[in-house]
């Protein structure tokens, strides 16, 4: 039979929700300095947000029409992940905009390719947690899941985007737990994160400066 899509309806009310939110958010931060910047043109960041948002839907309803089956394939999935560590790669050669090499630069359009690598390792994740679900907690299991992870969390947090790699991180961990991981995994990961996350408040003066903005306005 054909594959006849379905959505869900209260998942694609949250996204544009969220997305109009957005929207008008840009708006309301954007529009006294646009008028600044661009004359009589209190819309012009409101606009060029508005027209990604409308290639994010069209790209959306794009697959909406795709068999989740597709991604399933080794050759595929391969593919994706290597064109993605690529775009990662490629970001940090690009000129650096305020401190970050985090963009792709292409004839006045650039683009973050963190934000497609965390779809991409989500669907790697599920796909290795769907093909090996009866031994997850086995250790070489985890080992593989963990290294494959990190290295996309490294290449953006060494841009740096600390942010985007704190949140690639916590996609898989969330998946691994939906996925039956072992609680003595969880506890070890934890104890772990902990001198991580003393170094990244505490030594990192940007970050640190972002927590103190955040407790005392």
């Amino acid at each position: 039979m054909a594959y006849r899509p379905s959505s869900d309806k209260f998942l694609l009310s949250a996204v544009t929700f969220l997305t109009v939110l957005g929207l008008v958010m840009v708006y309301s931060t954007s529009n006294v300095t646009a008028a600044t910047r661009h004359g009589e043109s209190h819309y012009f960041f409101f606009l060029r947000q508005l027209a990604f948002a409308g290639l994010g839907f069209a790209a959306l309803f794009g697959l909406m029409h795709v068999d989740y089956r597709f991604f399933k394939k080794p050759k595929v999935l391969t593919i994706i992940l290597m064109l993605t560590a690529t775009a990662l790669i490629v970001a940090l050669n690009q000129p650096a905009v305020n401190g970050a090499q985090r963009w792709i630069f292409i004839k006045g359009f650039s683009f973050q390719p963190s934000e497609f690598a965390k779809p991409v390792v989500l669907i790697f994740v599920a796909w290795y947690l769907q093909r090996y679900d009866k031994t997850i907690n086995r250790p070489e299991r985890i080992a593989a899941i963990c290294l494959a992870v990190a290295f996309f969390a490294g290449l953006i947090g060494i841009a740096p985007d600390l942010g985007q790699a704190l949140t690639l991180c916590l996609i898989a961990s969330v998946l691994l737990v939906m996925a039956g991981l072992s609680w003595r995994y969880i506890a070890t990961a934890f104890l772990c994160i902990i001198p991580l996350f003393y170094f990244f408040v505490y030594r990192v003066p940007w970050f640190w400066s972002r927590g103190s903005v955040f407790l005392n306005p």
